[in-house]
This record gives C-alpha cells, structure tokens and sequence, in this order.
C-alpha cells in the first residue's frame, strides 16, 4: 500500500497544480520506500497557496515537471492501493488531473482506496452533541429548538475563550467562510486565474468568461437556468451582458 500526499496551487483539479509529491509504499515484507519531490507547476503559485505549505515559485523554479516525473509516479502507482487523508476528493482527483494533461489515463475508480479522513468523519460525530461534549464537558439531551439554540450559544462562548478569534461580527462572519482570496464567488465556481475569471468545474473548467460569452454563451445560458448560488448568477448574467469582474484584490491595492 502507498500513502500519498500532495500539495498543489489550489483545490480544484480541473485548473490548479501540483507543486509537492511525497509518498510512502509499505510492502508486505516489511520493506519501506519513500519518495519525495517539488514539481513545478509551470505557472505561479498563488500566494494563497504560498501560505498554507510555504512552497512559492523559487522553491520549484528548478524542480521537474508533472510531465518529466509522471511516468515514474505512474508505474509507482498503477495497480496499487492508495491511503492518504481527505484523498478521494483531494489528491486522486489532481492526480488523476495532471496525468490526463499528460496523456495517461489514471482511473482513480478502479483504485482501493484507505482514507483516513473518511473514516475520522464516519467514526467522530460532528453535530451540536458532540460539540457540546467538546466544549462544555457535558451531556446535550434533546433536540427542542430552545435547548439546541441555547447550547449553541454556550459552545460559541467556549470557541471565543478558547481559540484566538476575532470578536466582531464582520470579522467572524469572514473567518467562517475561510475562502481562497481569489474566489470570485463563495463556492468557488469562478475564480480568479492567471488574470482572468475563469469558471472551475465541468467541461469549460479553466476557460475566462471573456471566452465563454463569447464562444460558449449557451453553457452561460445554461447555467443561469440551474440552480447555481446567487452570486454565481449574478457573475454569469453581467457576463453575458459584457460585464466581467476586476481582479479580487485590485480594490485593495
């Protein structure tokens, strides 16, 4: 079994890349092969990014690329079952990403896969109980509306005694969110790249909206048309009427 770990310059697949590869085969005999290495991504790495591994663009100016790397992580890999933290919906969907770039189909479907955090979320309960529990030291019994609210008042007092976090609203309102800065939209849908608002999922993922608006208008139409988040619909109709958004820190500067 591999354990497997990537760090990228952002969390979706379809756009970002890999920047740091870093696995450990365990073999039934006892034998332990490690292998660990930059990748350069061929494009800057978001200073967003930067500030969650601490990998900017010098660290991986002179480190290979995807490409130069994949047939050897590939015969790593191919046939062997995987273990890793939040991987299902992390680390094989990019790898499976940038092998596509490259020509190499990597089907994360056919592959066993152990992951670590599934089994945390499946096992640990999350709900106001367990929050209760956490926090307070004590049993929550029932589930009235009333009981419910007022635990929930007492767990936040803890978190504000507890952790180190902002105290107004505003400020705790943006830390809840805890989005990348060049998120145009809360879920992450249009999102500033390489200079331009580019969408991030489906079949036009990594395309502007320039582009979109302009050889694609029916796939804007449809998204107007399906339940996307307000502010997604918002970006999506200025779009089709010739309006784009500026850079998210432009304002800032």
């Amino acid at each position: 079994m591999t354990f497997l770990d990537l760090e990228s310059t952002g969390p979706f697949a379809e756009t970002d890349r890999i920047v740091e590869i870093a696995a450990i085969t365990l073999h039934p005999e006892g034998r332990v092969v490690r292998f660990q290495t930059l990748v350069n991504p061929e494009a800057p790495i978001p200073a967003a990014a930067t500030s969650i591994h601490g990998i900017g663009d010098a660290d991986v100016a002179s480190a290979p690329t995807f490409r130069q790397l994949a047939p050897k992580i590939f015969k790593s890999l191919n046939g062997r079952d995987v273990a890793g933290y939040n991987l299902r919906r992390y680390d094989l969907r990019m790898l499976a990403s940038e092998f596509a770039r490259v020509n190499i189909v990597y089907d994360v479907d056919q592959v066993r896969v152990v992951d670590v955090m599934r089994i945390y979320h499946l096992n640990e309960k999350r709900d106001l109980e367990a929050a209760v529990k956490l926090y307070l030291g004590r049993t929550h019994t029932g589930h009235r509306a009333g009981a419910d609210i007022e635990a929930t008042i007492s767990v936040l007092a803890s978190q504000l005694d507890r952790y180190e976090l902002p105290s107004d609203v505003g400020e705790l309102d943006e830390y809840c969110r805890n989005q990348p800065p060049d998120w145009l939209t809360r879920d992450g849908r249009i999102a500033w790249r390489d200079g331009m608002p580019r969408v991030t999922f489906g079949r036009h993922a990594g395309k502007s909206l320039q582009t979109l608006a302009s050889e694609a208008p029916e796939y804007l139409s449809w998204m107007l048309e399906n339940e996307f988040a307000s502010d997604v619909e918002k970006i999506v109709q200025d779009a089709l009427d010739g309006r784009f958004p500026t850079e998210p820190n432009a304002q800032k500067r």
